[in-house]
C-alpha cells in the first residue's frame, strides 16, 4: 500500500517536515519512507500523489523535493534535476534506484512544467500523466508539432523511453479543451481521461460538461489550426474580424487589428504592430514580428467569459494579456509584459527583460532569460526566475518561489510561502506567516519576518557566507548535513556559525533554533540538545 503523510514518526530520521511517501507491506506491517534524497538525506521538499504497481516494485509519485536525483552535487543543486513545477519520479524498492519520469527518449528533462496525477500500470512498464507547458516542444515524441491548450495526458514507455502524447481530438492536434485526471489499466493497452473538449467523439454537442473518454491509444496527427474559414490580409494595416465559426487570420505585413470573436481561432500577426483579440473560444495567438498587443479574450462586449488560449509574443517587445480561463503565454524575444488575469495560467518570459503578472488562480511564471520582475499575486502560485538577476514577489497565497541562476531578490508576501534563491547572491524575505527560505550557493541574506521561519542550509557551510535575520515568532535554521561538532558557535551582535575545516562563516540574528543532524541548539540559552527533537517541539 502507497501512501503520502506528513507524519514525523512513521520511519526514524524523518525530519524534512514535508509530506512524505509511504509504501507499507501489509503482510509484515514495515513501513518504507519512497521520497529520500540521495545519500540518505530528507527530501528538500513535499511529495505526494503516489501510485505503485501491482508487484509492489515501482512507485511513481510528484515532487517538489530538488535532490531525489542529483548524484553530482549537494541537494541544493539544479545540475540533473530539473526545477519543474512539480516533477514526476519513479523509484524502484528492489535497488533504490529513482529516475525522473517526466523526461524525453534522449534523456532530456521535461523543464518548467507542471506535472501531477500520475498512474503506473499494474505491469510497472508505463506511466500516465497530465502535463502543461513544453513537453511537446521536446525531441522523442512520436507526434508532428507542438500545438494545445491546458494540460495534455502523456504516456510514458519505461522500457524504451518513449513519450507519447494521447489527448489527440478529431481534426485537431491537441485537445483544445485540455485533458487531465488520466487513468489506464493493468497492461496500458486502455486508458481514459476526462476532458471538456467536443471533437474526441461525434455528436458530443453537451456544451461546457466534462466527460470520460476511453481510448486504445491510437495517435492521430493532423493540422494544427483546423478552420472552418480562412481570412488573409494583406501589405496594408488591415483591419480583420471573424465571426462566429472556427477562424484561421493572417494579418501579413502592416500594424494590423484582428479580432477573432466566437470559437476557437487560429490569428496570426505577422509582421508590424499589430493588436490582437481572440474573443471567446479557446484560440491560439501569435504576434510574429514587432511590437503587439495580444487580448487572450477580453473585449468591450464581453469582460466576463473566455477560453483557455495559447498566446506567443513573437519578436519585438509585446503586451499580453491571457484574459479569462487557463492560458499559456509566451513572450519570446525582446522585452515583454505579460499578465495571465483570470484562471490558472502558466507564462513564460523567454528572451529579454520581461515582467509577468499571474494575478487571480493558481499560477505558473517563468522569467527564463536576462533580468526579470515576476509576480504571483493573488493565488498558490510557482514562480521560477531563470537566468540573470530577478526580482520575484509571490503575493497571497502558499507560493514556491525559486530565482535559479544570478543574484535574485524574492519576496514572499503574505502566505506560507517557499523560497529557494538558487546560484548567486540572493535575498530572500519571507515576510507574513511561516515561510521556508533556502539562499543555496552564493553568500544570502534572508529574512523571515512575521511568522514562525526556517532556514534552510544543505550539506555543508560551504555554499557560501550567509546571513539570517529571523523577525517575529519562533524561527529555526536548520543546517541539514552538518553535525554540532562539524562547527564552532560564537555571540556576538550576530551568532557566529563557523566550519571547522572549510571556515565558511553564517551569521544569525533573532533566531531561536538551530538545529544540526545530530541535534539541536537553543541559541538564547547556548544549549546544545542530542537526539532529535519533533519540530513542534521547538516551535
Amino acid at each position: 500500500m502507497v501512501f503520502s503523510a506528513n507524519a514525523t514518526n512513521l520511519v526514524g530520521g524523518d525530519n524534512n517536515g514535508f509530506m512524505d511517501i509511504f509504501v507499507k507491506d501489509l503482510e509484515t506491517g514495515e513501513i518504507t519512507r519512497v521520497s529520500e534524497g540521495i545519500g540518505g538525506w530528507d527530501a528538500n521538499g513535499p511529495s505526494n500523489l503516489a501510485s505503485i504497481s501491482a508487484d509492489g516494485r515501482y512507485v511513481v509519485f510528484q515532487s517538489d523535493a530538488r535532490n531525489l536525483i542529483d548524484e553530482d552535487a549537494a541537494p541544493s543543486s539544479s545540475t540533473n534535476q530539473s526545477f519543474t513545477a512539480a516533477g514526476l519520479f519513479l523509484k524502484d524498492l528492489e535497488t533504490g534506484e529513482v529516475k525522473q519520469v517526466n523526461t524525453t527518449a534522449d534523456g532530456s528533462i521535461a523543464t518548467y512544467t507542471f506535472t501531477q496525477n500520475a498512474q503506473i500500470s499494474g505491469d510497472g512498464t508505463k506511466v500516465i500523466f497530465q502535463s502543461s507547458g513544453l513537453l511537446v516542444d521536446l525531441p522523442g515524441l512520436n507526434v508532428d508539432k507542438s500545438g494545445g491548450h491546458g494540460s495534455q495526458v502523456y504516456m510514458k514507455y519505461l522500457v524504451t523511453g518513449e513519450l507519447a502524447l494521447l489527448s489527440i481530438a478529431t481534426d485537431v492536434f491537441q485537445a483544445f479543451a485540455g485533458a487531465s485526471y488520466p487513468t489506464l489499466s493493468y497492461d496500458g493497452s486502455v486508458f481514459a481521461f476526462g476532458s471538456l473538449e467536443d471533437e474526441f467523439v461525434e455528436n458530443d454537442s453537451n456544451g461546457a460538461i466534462s466527460d470520460i473518454f476511453v481510448s486504445t491509444g491510437e495517435v492521430f496527427s493532423s493540422e494544427h489550426c483546423p478552420a472552418d474559414e480562412a481570412l488573409i490580409g494583406s501589405a496594408s494595416d488591415d483591419y480583420l474580424v471573424g465571426d462566429g465559426a472556427s477562424n484561421l487570420i493572417r494579418g501579413e505585413a502592416g500594424n494590423d487589428q484582428i479580432f477573432g470573436k466566437d470559437d476557437h481561432d487560429c490569428l496570426f500577426g505577422d509582421a508590424g504592430n499589430d493588436e490582437i483579440e481572440g474573443g471567446l473560444g479557446d484560440d491560439l495567438i501569435e504576434g510574429g514580428a514587432g511590437d503587439d498587443v495580444i487580448l487572450g479574450d477580453t473585449t468591450l462586449s464581453n469582460q466576463t467569459e473566455g477560453g483557455a488560449d495559447e498566446i506567443y509574443g513573437g519578436d519585438g517587445a509585446d503586451r499580453l494579456y491571457g484574459g479569462f480561463g487557463a492560458d499559456e503565454i509566451y513572450g519570446d524575444a525582446d522585452d515583454d509584459r505579460i499578465v495571465g488575469d483570470w484562471g490558472d495560467d502558466s507564462l513564460y518570459g523567454g528572451d529579454g527583460e520581461d515582467v509577468l503578472y499571474g494575478e487571480e488562480g493558481n499560477d505558473f511564471v517563468y522569467g527564463d532569460a536576462q533580468n526579470d520582475l515576476l509576480y504571483g499575486n493573488d493565488g498558490n502560485d510557482r514562480l521560477f526566475g531563470g537566468d540573470g538577476e530577478d526580482r520575484l514577489f509571490g503575493g497571497n497565497g502558499y507560493d514556491v518561489i525559486n530565482a535559479d541562476a544570478g543574484n535574485d531578490v524574492l519576496h514572499g508576501w503574505t502566505g506560507n510561502d517557499t523560497m529557494y534563491g538558487g546560484d548567486g547572491d540572493d535575498r530572500l524575505f519571507g515576510e507574513a506567516n511561516n515561510d521556508v527560505l533556502s539562499g543555496d550557493k552564493g553568500n544570502d541574506f534572508a529574512y523571515g519576518g512575521t511568522g514562525n521561519d526556517t532556514f534552510l542550509e544543505q550539506g555543508s557551510l560551504g555554499l557560501g557566507n550567509d546571513h539570517y535575520i529571523g523577525g517575529d515568532g519562533t524561527d529555526l535554521l536548520w543546517m541539514n548535513g552538518t553535525t554540532f561538532g562539524q562547527v564552532s558557535i560564537n555571540h556576538y551582535d550576530w551568532v557566529h556559525i563557523q566550519d571547522i575545516y572549510a571556515g565558511d562563516l553564517d551569521k544569525i540574528k533573532s533566531v531561536e533554533y538551530i538545529r544540526f543532524s545530530d541535534g539541536t541548539y537553543d541559541v538564547e540559552a547556548q544549549q546544545f540538545y542530542a537526539g532529535t527533537l519533533d519540530y513542534n517541539d521547538i516551535i
